[in-house]
C-alpha cells in the first residue's frame, strides 16, 4: 500500500511513517508488533518540524506525534 510517498509492504503489522515538515520528505520508520507500540513510537519520536504517524496493519491512522 502507498501512504503519501512511502510504499509500505504488507507485513500484517502496525507501522510508523515519519514526515519532515521542513523539506516534506517522508519515510517508513518501522513495523511494530502492536498498535500501542506504534503509537508510542510516533509520540516519542515526534518533535517540532517532524511529524510521526502511526497506522494499524490495514493502513488506518491511529495516532501521531510531533508538530508542524
Amino acid at each position: 500500500m502507498k501512504i503519501g510517498n512511502v510504499e509500505v509492504e504488507d507485513e500484517g503489522k502496525p507501522f510508523v511513517i515519519g514526515v519532515d515538515t521542513f523539506d516534506y520528505t517522508d519515510w517508513l520508520e518501522g513495523y511494530f508488533d502492536t498498535n500501542e507500540e506504534a503509537i508510542k513510537e510516533a509520540e516519542e519520536r515526534g518533535r517540532p518540524m517532524l511529524r510521526m504517524h502511526a497506522y494499524n496493519k490495514d493502513g488506518k491512522h491511529i495516532g501521531g506525534g510531533g508538530e508542524f
